[in-house]
Parts: structure tokens; sequence; C-alpha cells
């Protein structure tokens, strides 16, 4: 694999897009057994990269008259994966290299990993090792500023131990840390550290309903937010359920109490609910169907908001026409509506409005390559005028693993 610096000819650009996203859908169709190596390559294209709103003159913010963007993709990967009696043993290391047509400034070469080792002491007794760290280029829907490069790095580590005991019971619990930094400033969303501690007993059912609760404890700090430096904890209690409908449909849920404090700056602290459902239903071997819905709560800090209520409701289908290809599609809604008073200000009365609908091929042409072809329509209407947008986004690739 090349990772070209320069233009590329149209023919190549062509040929190692036809192979980008081809290689994604050969790797999920493989099973992995030992020593392999990924490539690919992919040309996206952006309507509105930068999200600017509609009859904004793009001139005098990006110093071009077009929003549009082209970005070429190109990635390198080896990785292992094999198993050893009850242990099993992944590992993947990557390069992304992005490269931007007309905003070199925003060029990344993304470094990556994942280390993970499935153990088992007994068959009752297993769980998970696992190290990752992820690079990746940032959207612009919330960026404040344009100026600097385009970074987001998120690190994870943890550990993870499940424990049968008599019949259907199993204990569970699991050790976490996490890092996520930007390197473009975004609303309301500030770079932080986490530690986790999870604790649960979770309940099977031979019908393979279930059902299961857990208990989370989290420290963290917020590195770069100028509103608030300080630590936060929080707390949250888990109620999971699956419910198997019939022999073609299941449904998975979630209730979560949560309270988040902050004991160097009580004004931030918030409390709440998520939930979570969704319905899956397999209408026929070769059609499948989700219908899911969800409302967090998530920090949002700002001078007039200290956390964002987000819901949004999703249907994706899959349609498999033959045993080489796959089409799929979603329709989703997204709502995020500003909450909390941090300085006796008002709360911030912003409401945002989100619409996603986006359509996927892929081809198996070959064992081992994919063909992978998208298109995804993205719109947002706010209660802020100037965060308004509408983008549209297309992606041809290649995809190869051996």
């Amino acid at each position: 694999m090349v990772f070209f610096t320069g233009p590329q000819r149209p023919a190549l650009c062509l040929c190692a897009l036809l192979g980008s996203n081809l290689l994604t859908a050969a790797a999920l169709a493989q099973p992995a057994d030992g020593l392999y190596v990924t490539a690919s390559y992919q040309l996206q294209h952006d309507s509105n990269l930068f999200r600017l709103p509609t009859g904004v003159d793009p001139r005098p913010l990006i110093g071009r008259d077009s929003t549009g963007e082209m970005v070429h993709v190109q990635t390198l990967g080896v990785g292992f994966d094999k198993s050893y009696s009850l242990q099993r043993v992944r590992a993947e290391v990557s390069l992304a290299n992005h490269r931007y047509q007309h905003f070199s400034r925003y060029d990344l070469l993304a470094k990556n990993y994942a280390l993970g080792w499935n153990w088992a002491y007994t068959p009752d007794l297993f769980g998970r090792l696992y190290l990752e760290r992820e690079e990746s280029a940032n959207r612009f829907d919330d960026a404040q500023s344009l100026s600097g490069d385009n970074r987001r790095l998120r690190k994870r580590q943890g550990l993870e131990i499940r424990y049968g005991l008599d019949g259907p019971w199993q204990l569970q619990g699991a050790l976490h840390q996490a890092r996520e930094s930007t390197s473009v400033d975004q609303f309301g969303e500030d770079s932080y550290r986490q530690s986790t501690i999870e604790t649960g007993l979770q309940r099977r059912f031979g019908t393979g309903n279930r059902i299961g609760t857990r208990l989370r404890h989290s420290d963290g700090r917020h590195l770069d937010n100028p509103l608030t430096q300080d630590d936060y904890r929080q707390d949250e209690l888990w109620l999971d359920l699956r419910w198997v409908l019939s022999g073609k449909t299941t449904a998975d849920g979630s209730l979560t109490l949560l309270e988040r404090s902050h004991p160097s700056d009580p004004a931030m602290d918030f409390s709440g609910h998520n939930a979570s459902l969704s319905v899956n239903w397999q209408a026929s071997g070769k059609t499948a169907w989700t219908l899911s819905g969800t409302s967090t709560l998530s920090g949002n800090q700002t001078l007039t908001s200290t956390h964002a209520r987000n819901e949004r409701l999703s249907l994706t289908g899959t349609w498999l026409p033959g045993s080489r290809t796959s089409v799929s599609g979603s329709l989703a809604e997204t709502q995020r509506r500003l909450l909390g008073n941090p300085t006796g200000m008002g709360t911030d009365a912003r409401c945002d409005r989100t619409r996603d609908a986006s359509l996927t091929l892929v081809w198996n042409f070959q064992p081992r390559l994919s063909l992978q072809a998208r298109l995804q329509h993205s719109q947002r209407r706010s209660t802020q005028a100037s965060a308004d947008f509408s983008s549209t986004q297309a992606s041809l690739g290649l995809n190869a693993r051996y």
C-alpha cells in the first residue's frame, strides 16, 4: 500500500476507491485465524464539510466559494486473531492517512491499535482484557473554530470479569479507564479522563430472555473546559432487559438512573435518567429491521447550560439480494435540548433537531475483496439559526484482507 502525498490520477482514484469499502465487507465475511493484513482506499465527498448555514457566503470563513471537499483515506493494517483452548488473543495495528483536497491543514495520519485477550480460567469464570487507541478526524457539526488541525483521540483500557453461579445466574464486574481529547473546540464538549468501576448481576432464562442490574461509579476530570477544571463523580444504576417476543423478534431495553456531581463547582451538577429500547425483526433469511429509540443525558457545559437531553429515533433495514451483496439503509431523527442553569443567567433555550438518511451497498466480488458505496444526507434545524446546516456525503471504497 502506497500512501500517496500528491494529486491522484482519476483512474487510480477510481480503482483505489472501489477497493476501500470492499475490503471492509470482506473482513466481516472472513473469520480470522492467525496473522492477517488489511488495506483500503476510500474516496469521500462532503458537500458542506464545515456545516455552514445555507445562504452564508463561505469565502470570508473558509477562503473558497464552495463548501464542498474531497477527502482521500488510505489505510494499512496488520492483525492477529487466534484461539488457544479457552483463550482468544486479538491484536491489530493500523495507519489511516487522511488527505484533504483543498484544506491540507487538516491532513491526518492516524495511528490506531486494539489489543485484546478474551480469557477464561474455567467455562464459568471468564472475561476480557483490552487496550485500545483510536485516532480520527473530527466532524465540524459543533466546531467553535476552524483554525488549527482536526484530530480526535480516544484511549481506553480495562478488565471485564464474568462468573457463572448455580443455574442461570451470572455475576459481572469491570474496571475501565478512558481519555478523550480533541484539537478543535466543540460546542459544549471538552476533553476528559475517566476511571470507572462496575458490578452487576444477570439472570438468564431458557427462552432466551434475560434481566440484569448494574451499579457503576466513575471518577473523572475535565481537561480543557475554561468554565471548570474540577473533578467530577458520576453514579449510575442500570436495569437491562432482553425479551424474545417470537422466533424472529427480540427487544432490548435499559433504564438508567444517574447523578453527576462536581465537588468544587456544584452549579455544574445534574441528575436524571437514561432509557433505550430497540426491537429487532428478522423478517426473512434475507431481510432484517431494527427500530430503536434512546433518551440520554450528557454533559454540555456552557455559560447557560450544564447538560443536554439527547433523544433519538431510528429505523435500520438490511437486505441480502444475493450471496455476495448486501443493501442497508437507515432513517434517524435526533433532538438535543440544552438544560441546566450554572450561572443564574437563565437556561439556554437552544434546541437542535437533526435528520439523517443513508443508503449503503456492499458487493463481495472476491472472498477477500469487497466494494462499498455509501450515500448519506444530514440536515439540522436549530433555534439558533447559525447552527443550521444541510450536507450530503458520498463515498466509494475498496477493501482487502489477506
